[in-house]
């Protein structure tokens, strides 16, 4: 019978007579080749580690056959595990990032069981695989992944140790785990060599690309700043061009506000003028007024002296006759009749003709009057005409003043453009010498 042996962790790795009432574990090592298989082809590449590490079914079947003994400590195993890696404060937030305590301690349960199964194949390394997939997927480096393997090898190994009857078989019992885990991690280290190796080949493949993009970029960029050089000159050189008509049309436009000016005083005293003629029309319709009356005055003293003369012609014919009456002692009288009634005829065609004058002076005094009139309505009409041009011309002398301000903006503006343009010319010109610089780096 063996012994019972157990590990004291206070001594190190002295193995100690334990004597306690814990339950020991023990088995015939001869079962341990049937226990165990590995299951691939003759030409699978994992023969070459598996011989290398010298795991064999003889190592499989004696994890296998001590597996019944160290179930009870898996969960325990699981909790000793976590509880060193929660003191890395990474590991801890990496956890809560992507997962949980809990149930990675029933994958790391499920993981060992694994280990301990007695069976490796295909299924056996494809679920290592998609381990080691998810490890690299979240960032876990290497180091803590080679970490956790040795904290589970330091676990196994002093349950092992603390409960064999057997030291010998316990440490062969360990050595097989230790292979198995020396699998493992190969098969993890290998993933990431293999992710290593495609991300430089990736590195490598996007390099050139980046190379030839960048000496494509750069002949397309340093073909655009000659193109955009080329056109930049010509901005400038319309951008000088539209300055100088803008300064002709500026000076045209002064030179325009400068005859509107002049009108404008034009209008001024022509509106003056207008206003001066309607005053003296209306003196002249005045005196016409009055000249109307007069002639009219005029025309019934006329027919008054007519009535005179009228009169005076019946008072001579009666004198004639009553001279006749008296024969020769009315000769004399007679003549006197006479020569009134000459006098009264005479006189009646003058005043006749006077009023044929006034007749004819109030027809022309009429037409006169309309005259004026119509002058004075179209006097008005030049006048309202004139204020209203006069109101236009300070309209337009305005437009004009602003015009030629809104100009001297705008050829200041064109200024500053042109020589903002000069400046992107020379940038242009910094852009294509870095161009071919970033061709001769992307080269190398």
């Amino acid at each position: 019978m063996f012994k019972r042996w157990g590990y004291n962790k206070d001594k190190g790795n002295e193995f100690v007579n334990r004597n306690d009432a814990m339950e020991k574990w023990d088995f015939d090592l001869e079962r341990a080749d049937k226990e165990g298989t590995i299951q691939f082809s003759k030409d699978h590449q994992i023969w070459s580690q598996l011989h290398m590490i010298q795991l064999t079914t003889k190592d499989l079947g004696m994890l296998h056959l001590a597996k019944p003994y160290i179930l009870p400590w898996f969960d325990e195993i699981s909790e000793a595990f976590y509880a060193s890696v929660l003191q890395v404060e990474s590991l801890k937030q990496m956890i809560n990032q992507h997962s949980s305590v809990e149930k990675l301690k029933v994958t790391l349960r499920k993981h060992i069981e694994e280990m301990f199964d007695g069976l490796i194949n295909e299924t056996y390394l494809e679920k290592r695989m998609r381990i080691a997939a998810i490890h690299y997927r979240i960032g876990l480096e290497p180091k803590w992944y080679m970490g956790a393997f040795q904290k589970v090898q330091a676990v196994v190994f002093e349950r092992l140790m603390l409960h064999a009857t057997n030291p010998q078989l316990a440490i062969q019992v360990v050595h097989s785990f230790n292979k198995v885990l020396n699998l493992e991690q190969q098969l993890v280290l290998e993933f990431f060599e293999i992710k290593r190796q495609e991300a430089e080949t990736e590195h490598i493949r996007q390099k050139e690309q980046l190379h030839k993009q960048i000496s494509k970029l750069s002949e397309q960029l340093a073909s655009l700043s000659i193109r955009t050089n080329d056109a930049i000159q010509e901005m400038v050189s319309y951008g000088i061009e539209l300055n100088n008509s803008t300064q002709h049309t500026a000076n045209s436009s002064k030179a325009t506000q400068r005859n509107a000016e002049e009108g404008k005083i034009f209008m001024d005293q022509l509106t003056v003028s207008i206003q001066q003629i309607d005053t003296d029309i209306q003196q002249v319709e005045q005196h016409m007024s009055a000249l109307k009356m007069t002639t009219e005055h005029i025309a019934s003293i006329a027919q008054s002296i007519i009535s005179i003369a009228d009169h005076t012609h019946l008072l001579s014919l009666n004198a004639s006759i009553e001279a006749a009456h008296a024969g020769d002692r009315g000769a004399g009288f007679s003549i006197v009749a006479k020569e009134v009634n000459k006098l009264a005829v005479s006189t009646k065609q003058t005043v006749n003709n006077i009023e044929n004058l006034i007749v004819n002076s109030t027809e022309v005094t009429k037409t006169v009057v309309e005259v004026i009139s119509a002058v004075q309505s179209n006097a008005g009409q030049v006048r309202t005409n004139a204020e209203l041009t006069m109101e236009k011309i300070s309209n337009i002398v305005s437009e004009i003043s602003e015009s030629a301000s809104q100009l001297d903006v705008i050829s200041n503006n064109i200024q500053s453009l042109s020589d903002a343009i000069q400046s992107i010319s020379e940038s242009t010109e910094q852009v294509a010498s870095s161009a071919e610089q970033l061709n001769r780096i992307s080269s190398l």
